[in-house]
């Protein structure tokens, strides 16, 4: 029996034979017929952003709207939409959504805030202005795809807030919520980049959406020899350098409750610009081999969870924010948009943590609430969160979250009626 690093590396060749197949077919016919193929820019310009001087130690933030960002928002609408299977989430509870993954746990707690001391005074707004405690629900979640090859964690927390919040589901467009959603991620002492995500903006998005289309959509978009070299980059770098080292090593062996979780790109702080993180209090938390079985990771996963119930477990992180500064931000390159730009554009950026260390501000412990997810009348499944259920002080910033933004929202709305046959809006488990 294959071990679950040899499964891996198994379906990593598989990808990486994929993409040489259509890549050599792609070639052929633009040899033969001098085809360009269908033509669509994948690439950022920002040849006209203006060059500001940067005054003091710390990034003020500046966003850059392409021109036609509204009809890239749109398309990235249509290639989700089109990957949902309906009635496929009311008949298979543990059903794997190509883009949202699959719950394999949910939990409760308290995030206690208890040193925003640690941070600058103009940085302690919003969830940092104050010390206290907040009530926390979790829905744990694991995305797998094979194409590509992806086997990732992802935490969803909701904090029950004493003021209202912009909320995206809400009625009145407010509610007293208040999410923060990180992805799995592998830190620098550990071997890792940090925190750079797996996609640089909404167009690298929509290029890889269009890839998925199946072959024929993958030959059209590479028959474009433009396009070529960006799909090469992306995989290579951005996707190679935050993914496929989650794979390996030690890191392979841990639960996900023994992870780092990163906040997936950056959101204001007041006038500055944040990353935030979860480092876990113990690394290896349950101490022997539970890497995910990628022939049937959700099953694995829900083991975890009912294992950290038997054992009555707590799950315990540090919350930690990282302030971008002008030094923690790479000189730009040619083709790139000035620092104070680039730092908030780009969400795979990986800022220098040396320079701009992650400081600890407060500490999350959560335990596994005992009951079955997959009981209709409770609707775990569709308790919605969104990364901008947040205060206007700590938003998101940077095109791939702009689009996340409209596209999640649509999504789920179709997902809801489609796969899961129902429009339940359920209130948020706090008590």
């Amino acid at each position: 029996m294959k071990s679950n690093q040899e499964r891996r590396k198994s379906l990593k060749c598989k990808g990486e034979r994929n993409f040489l197949i259509v890549s050599v077919i792609s070639a052929i016919i633009r040899l033969i017929e001098g085809k360009k193929g269908k033509k669509y820019n994948y690439i950022r310009d920002f040849s006209d952003v203006e060059t500001l001087p940067i005054v003091g130690k710390y990034i003020r933030p500046r966003e850059y709207k392409d021109k036609d960002e509204e009809q890239l928002t749109n398309k990235l609408k249509v290639t989700f939409v089109d990957d949902i299977c309906p009635g496929r989430g009311r008949s298979d509870p543990k059903y794997q959504d190509m883009h949202w993954g699959s719950t394999t746990g949910l939990l409760k707690g308290t995030l206690t805030i208890d040193k925003i001391a640690s941070l600058p005074e103009k940085f302690r707004v919003g969830l940092f202005k104050h010390d206290r405690d907040y009530k926390v629900f979790c829905r744990m979640n694991h995305l797998f795809d094979d194409s590509p090859t992806i086997s990732i964690n992802r935490l969803s927390l909701k904090l029950e807030y004493p003021c209202p919040v912009p909320n995206e589901y809400a009625a009145g467009g407010f509610a007293h919520e208040l999410d923060l959603l990180l992805s799995e991620g592998l830190p620098p002492d550990e071997g890792g980049d940090g925190q750079g995500f797996f996609f640089r903006d909404g167009r690298q998005l929509l290029m890889l959406n269009h890839m998925k289309g199946g072959l024929s959509a993958a030959v059209a978009l590479l028959v474009n020899k433009a396009n070529v070299p960006q799909v090469k980059k992306w995989k290579k770098k951005i996707f190679g350098n935050s993914v496929d080292q989650l794979y390996e090593g030690g890191q392979a062996r841990k639960s996900w409750a023994g992870k780092h979780y990163y906040s997936a790109g950056p959101y204001a702080l007041g006038d500055g610009l944040m990353k935030f993180s979860l480092a876990p209090h113990e690394p290896d938390d349950l101490g022997r081999e539970l890497a995910p079985d990628l022939d049937n990771p959700t099953d694995v996963h829900l083991a975890k969870s009912e294992e950290l119930v038997s054992r009555d477990r707590k799950v315990c992180f540090d919350l930690c924010v990282q302030i971008a500064t002008v030094d923690s931000i790479p000189e730009p390159k040619e083709g790139d948009p000035p620092k104070d730009v680039m730092a908030v554009e780009y969400t795979d950026l990986v800022w220098d943590n040396e320079k701009a260390p992650f400081t600890k501000v407060g500490t999350l412990e959560m335990e596994v609430i005992s009951t079955d997810h997959s009981e209709a009348e409770k609707h775990w499944y569709a308790v919605p969160f969104n990364a901008w259920n947040t205060l206007h002080c700590m938003r998101p910033m940077g095109q791939l979250f702009r689009a996340r933004r409209e596209v999640h929202r649509y999504y789920r709305e179709q997902r809801m009626k489609r796969s899961f046959e129902t429009d339940a809006k359920p209130k948020c488990p706090f008590h």
